[in-house]
């Protein structure tokens, strides 16, 4: 039986460029692919471990250990949003408000463009104020994530013609 293989294309700024440079030879990876799914090998490894109640640690020669962060896999240590939730997307990951179609980071964008205090923003919104706080929390919280998806949706738009321009 023939294997069915399926292509998986993105578009990388120079920065991620570089940075998939550094894990592949991290890694010693022959090519940028064989480097990806060993990082992804490596990520599903660490998220079987890191169960409720177990740390992921590095212990130095001298027998020290330092306990390793990484927000993404660290169950324990995320907040519980009571007013926030994924939603299934095939490319955003980004948290909704719940019961809305209604992105936490739209919430945010919005208070800061108009320069709304958070209880203006809830009113704008028809949102309890502390959902709106929560918004605020989870998108200072994921900046990051919240510019990748940004720069994720203008490459989209540019690809459909829908955007022009630098």
């Amino acid at each position: 039986m023939k294997q069915e293989l399926r292509r998986q294309n993105f578009n990388v700024d120079p920065d991620q460029a570089a940075e998939l440079e550094m894990t592949r030879n991290y890694l010693q990876a022959s090519t940028v692919k064989d480097a990806v799914l060993r990082a992804a090998r490596l990520v599903n490894t660490i998220a079987r471990e890191l169960k409720p109640g177990n740390r992921l640690l590095v212990v130095d020669s001298a027998g020290g250990s330092t306990r390793i962060l990484i927000p993404e896999l660290d169950r324990i240590e995320s907040p519980p949003w009571m007013y926030l939730c994924e939603r299934p997307h095939p490319w955003r990951r980004q948290f909704y408000i719940k019961g809305r179609k209604l992105l936490a980071s739209t919430v945010w964008y919005n208070m800061l463009a108009n320069g709304f205090t958070p209880e203006e923003a809830a009113e704008d919104r028809d949102l309890p104020l502390e959902a709106v706080l929560e918004a605020i929390r989870y998108c200072e919280q994921n900046e990051d994530l919240l510019k990748m998806e940004a720069a994720e949706e203008e490459n989209r738009l540019r690809a459909a013609g829908l955007l022009t321009g630098g």
